[in-house]
C-alpha cells in the first residue's frame, strides 16, 4: 500500500516516470546466518545453565556456580525477545517485497517503523528534499541522510544488494534531484 491516498497494486508499482527502483531488503544470507547463529547461542546459555559444574571464572569477573547459573539461565529466558525480532527480519528478507523507486519527481521507500517491516510506501517529492549526505554507518556500512519539509529518513547501505547498489541509488537519487531542481527530464 501506498500512502497519500495511493494504493499499491499492479498499475500502481511502476510509475511512468519510473527512473531506477532497487531492492531494499536486509542480506538474506546474512540475516539467516544470524538467526540460526542465535538459536544456537540460545540452546548453549540454556544447557550452560542447567548443566555448569563448579565457579566461572573469566578473568576479572568470577562467579559461583549458582551465580552462573542463574546468569545463564537469565540469558536464555531473554534470548528468545531476540529470536522473535531476528525471526521478523528473516521475513522481511525472504517474503517481503520492499523498494526504493526513484522517479522523475519522486522517491517512494517502505514507511519507516520501529521493527522496518512495513510495506506500505511513502512517496516523498523531489523538489521537496533540502539536504542529502552519506554518513559512516556501522563498520563498514553507510547510511544515506535525506532531509525533506520537516522531517528526515535514512536508508541504511546494508539494506540494498551491495555497496555498489548503494552508491548506484545515491548517485541515481542526487541526478534526479538536480534534474528537478533545474526542471530538466530525462
Amino acid at each position: 500500500m501506498v500512502m497519500n491516498g495511493a494504493t499499491r497494486g499492479p498499475a500502481a508499482d511502476v510509475p511512468p516516470d519510473l527512473i531506477r527502483e532497487f531492492d531494499y531488503r536486509p542480506h538474506r544470507l546474512g540475516t539467516l546466518f544470524g538467526f540460526f547463529l542465535a538459536c544456537a547461542g540460545t540452546v548453549v546459555m540454556a544447557c550452560l545453565a542447567i548443566w555448569l559444574e563448579g565457579p566461572l571464572d573469566a578473568g576479572a569477573i568470577e562467579l559461583s556456580e549458582t551465580q552462573a547459573r542463574i546468569l545463564f539461565g537469565v540469558l536464555a529466558a531473554l534470548s528468545p525477545i531476540g529470536l522473535i525480532c531476528l525471526g521478523a527480519t528473516v521475513y522481511v528478507a525472504f517474503a517481503r517485497d520492499r523498494r526504493v523507486a526513484i522517479t522523475e519527481s519522486l522517491l517512494i521507500l517502505p514507511r519507516p517503523t520501529a521493527m522496518g517491516l512495513s510495506c506500505d510506501e511513502i512517496q516523498i517529492p523531489l523538489a521537496s528534499i533540502r539536504s542529502t549526505g552519506v554518513h559512516d554507518f556501522i563498520g563498514s556500512s553507510k547510511v544515506l541522510r535525506i532531509e525533506y519539509e520537516s522531517d528526515a529518513i535514512h536508508i541504511p547501505s546494508n539494506m540494498l544488494q551491495n555497496k555498489k547498489t548503494f552508491g548506484e541509488m545515491v548517485s541515481v537519487l542526487l541526478e534526479a534531484i538536480e534534474r528537478n531542481q533545474t526542471g530538466e527530464a530525462l
